[in-house]
């Protein structure tokens, strides 16, 4: 990793300031380099102004580090920044980016579900459900940041960092131990066949459940059941939908009265712009689930 490389995960995870890195990003040595470097006439050519110039910057490391390599150094900076901290809120501060990084990722990497498990389980400590005091809390996740580091130093197959054992699945009060894999799997397909997103989906079930093997059977099943309902629905608008638009269509051309023309084409659109919608969802989910798979 070069010493542009490493100022990129910095800023990354706010171990560097944004005016900072610039300030290194913009030395002659770099802007000499444009027209032979595209790598760094894309970091160069980002508005460090705008809303989104992480994700931008994201994009391009990605580019040169594997999804892996690029999560494994990040959350060693993570890490490195909660063993820095010895207030709450701060450790907080960090365990929110390393929770958004699990939703980004769709709870893929056992060490991000541990992390996003301690964000989540400060939420039920704050109030008053918690298994731990605040000080036992902060000790814990100082604990895993200093193991995650000696794995870091001692592995040679970085990827294998993502993959760290949970030895975790608690609830975090006795109310919520009475809640049922079936209940969860009922809301999770709920929100799927709301077309809501997998995030918030997954967010709801994470704040009970921090196993893995437990979430991913969740949302497996309800995956399925939003199979059920979600792929006959679309194939039978798509069914109802495409003849009407091409009737409309024919219409349009054969110069039929233009309203009853009009209505055939909204509702032919309609249907099956819906229709094409609901197989898309459906798609998407096999598609991930495929990938999921081989990476596993």
């Amino acid at each position: 990793m070069n010493n542009l490389e490493r100022s990129i995960f910095k800023v990354l995870t706010g171990n560097m300031s944004k005016a900072d890195f610039e300030k290194d990003l913009y030395q002659p040595c770099y802007i000499d380099k444009i027209a032979e470097d595209d790598f760094i006439a894309e970091l160069i050519a980002i508005n460090y102004n705008d809303r989104d110039w992480k994700s931008l910057l994201q994009k391009i490391i990605l580019k040169i580090y594997s999804e892996e390599e690029f999560l494994a150094h990040l959350i060693k900076l993570y890490c490195l920044g909660i063993l820095s901290q010895d207030d709450i809120e701060s450790t907080i501060n960090i365990l929110y980016s390393l929770s958004d990084y699990n939703y980004q990722y769709y709870y893929e990497y056992d060490t991000l579900i541990r992390f996003n498990s301690f964000y989540e389980e400060y939420g039920y400590i704050k109030e008053g459900y918690g298994l731990n005091s605040e000080k036992e809390f902060l000790k814990e996740v100082k604990s895993f940041a200093r193991f995650y580091l000696d794995k870091f130093e001692n592995e040679q197959q970085k990827h294998q960092l993502l993959f760290l054992s949970l030895n975790r699945e608690k609830y975090h009060s006795t109310e919520m131990q009475n809640i049922s894999s079936n209940d969860l799997v009922e809301y999770a397909k709920n929100r799927i066949l709301n077309i809501e997103s997998k995030k918030n989906t997954l967010k709801y079930i994470g704040a009970f459940v921090y196993d893995k093997n437990l979430i991913d059977h969740i949302y497996s099943e309800a995956r399925n059941k939003a199979f059920q309902h979600l792929f006959p629905l679309g194939l039978t608008y798509l069914t109802v939908g495409i003849p009407l638009l091409i009737a409309g269509i024919l219409g349009v051309s054969s110069q039929k009265e233009i309203s009853y023309v009009y209505i055939l084409i909204l509702l032919g659109s309609g249907l099956t712009l819906t229709g094409l919608y609901y197989v898309a969802q459906i798609s998407y989910l096999l598609i991930r689930k495929q990938k999921t798979s081989k990476k596993n």
